[in-house]
């Protein structure tokens, strides 16, 4: 769902005017013209409007016009949300689900009164939201937002975080009560959330609280929810002790489904920092559980395999890949729609700017396989497939760029600590290469590429490594050899980059 689709068809256009100046930085009207496919006259109401709206941020974005160009000028500290949600905020449709959010229903006249609409105007808004909504599996209907609950607190999650700016967010969610649970999970379970995760952690909280006080008479949806999880799960069990006893201090009514509503969020939206231990050990342990993540995970590594067979990585970097993939895999499994900024038009030039074909085929493999795994609908993979291939092609342009374009190169030399800093500064100003390299002290839990020593040693730990044992590092007699070797490295590492 494209979150300007909320907008009214005028000022879509105008926040199209915007994203093209923030591209080009300047155009001309008649290129502007073509861009937009509009007339001379709709285009100076829609410029005008615009330019009446930037007015409101205090001369921090100026649009100016001069001799048949436009031109956009910063003189503040202004991010494009901010723009965006000045339009977003006073949008009928917005304020059509915000309400839901807020009273779980409407009855039809007091919101037209509301709203200052028309009954055929509310119709036709309705119907419109309706087409947007499918793509979360949800539909408004008889004054209410029915679908699954997962799905419902998961699209207005997506709203709350990609429609507002930060700063709405930080001020609007935050209370005592949600740093309370915060802080008692990190407590309970010694694992804490990254800083925009606890902004999201309160989004979601207060969207549950507004969902759980509006259900509180009505049985609501919790299908697809993977109650199998909670099969010999320690983790899973404890964390509903804790949430229960919580909410029900607060006169919440909490159950399992609740809280496999919240674990799946917790997993799938990238909000505890995976560089922490126990996250770390949480995350690998707890998806191993799921089946279909499992499945998952399994086939974006034999793609890997594949690629890059006679290629190891450091157990550093393949967690950090492992863990991206179990979380994206885990949003793919659980939750439908993905609410962003651009829509495909945005994704598709993201796309065309990857320049490595490579990337590009690994990447329509690994979707057209993750979507056969999936077993979805045919809406669903269509609406699905181009946000899957862009996460894809994210982390792939991170590997493939780990393979290309660093040799790493361990120093393992017999001095104390300090001298090796010292050798390792005199070896980096001698090398000619013209390729970027790593030179750090050895640490034998560590793989590298190649091993500078200056005795003959066995390291039975590295795989792949090649060592170098020099002659002495005080004279430049080894270099040549060295740099001879590390152009070799460089060139293996572009072979198995483009094998396949």
């Amino acid at each position: 769902m494209e979150l300007f689709s909320l907008l009214e068809k005028n000022e879509q256009r105008q926040i199209r005017i915007f994203q093209l100046l923030l591209e080009h930085s300047n155009l001309s009207i008649n290129e502007m013209l073509v861009q937009l496919s509009v007339d001379r006259a709709t285009f100076k109401e829609d410029l005008s409007l615009l330019k009446e709206n930037l007015a409101k941020f205090d001369g921090q974005i100026v649009l100016d016009v001069s001799d048949g160009k436009i031109f956009l000028r910063r003189l503040g500290n202004l991010s494009m949300t901010d723009v965006y949600y000045s339009y977003l905020k006073d949008a009928v449709k917005y304020q059509i689900l915000m309400y839901l959010l807020e009273y779980g229903s409407f009855e039809r006249q007091k919101i037209l009164d509301l709203l200052s609409l028309s009954s055929a105007t509310f119709t036709r808004r309705i119907r419109e939201i309706n087409v947007l909504l499918a793509e979360f599996h949800l539909q408004i209907k008889n004054g209410k937002l029915l679908g699954s609950e997962s799905q419902i607190r998961y699209f207005y999650y997506h709203l709350l975080w990609f429609g507002r700016p930060y700063l709405v967010n930080l001020r609007e969610f935050e209370d005592t009560t949600s740093d309370i649970l915060l802080n008692l999970l990190k407590k309970e379970f010694g694992f804490p959330f990254t800083d925009d995760g606890q902004i999201k952690f309160k989004i979601w909280m207060a969207i549950t609280r507004k969902r759980l006080r509006n259900i509180k008479k009505e049985n609501p949806n919790y299908e697809n929810l993977p109650n199998q999880l909670f099969e010999e799960n320690a983790f899973l069990l404890s964390l509903q002790a804790i949430l229960a006893r919580f909410f029900i201090q607060h006169a919440f009514v909490w159950n399992q489904n609740e809280t496999l509503v919240f674990y799946i969020f917790m997993i799938s939206n990238f909000t505890l920092d995976t560089e922490n231990a126990h996250v770390h050990k949480f995350l690998l342990q707890e998806k191993s559980r799921d089946s279909l993540v499992v499945q998952l995970n399994g086939l974006f590594k034999a793609t890997l395999d594949e690629i890059f067979y006679r290629y190891t990585f450091t157990n550093t970097f393949s967690d950090k890949i492992a863990l991206t993939i179990i979380q994206n895999h885990s949003r793919l499994v659980y939750f439908r729609g993905w609410v962003n900024i651009f829509g495909h038009q945005g994704l598709q030039s993201r796309v065309k700017k990857i320049n490595e074909q490579k990337i590009l085929d690994v990447c329509e493999t690994l979707t057209q396989r993750a979507l056969e795994i999936s077993n979805y609908s045919e809406f669903d993979k269509q609406n699905i497939r181009l946000e899957l291939f862009i996460r894809y092609a994210s982390v792939l342009q991170i590997i493939f760029k780990e393979v290309e374009s660093c040799i790493n190169v361990a120093c393992d030399f017999s001095y104390e600590r300090i001298m090796i800093d010292a050798v390792i500064e005199i070896i980096r100003e001698r090398i000619t290469a013209t390729f970027p390299i790593t030179l750090t002290r050895y640490n034998k839990n560590n793989q590298y590429d190649i091993i500078l020593t200056n005795q003959v040693k066995e390291y039975p730990l590295q795989k792949n490594a090649r060592v170098f044992v020099m002659l002495s590092n005080e004279y430049d007699f080894d270099f040549p050899y060295v740099n001879e070797i590390l152009k070799e490295c460089y060139l293996e590492k572009i072979d198995l980059r483009m094998r396949s």
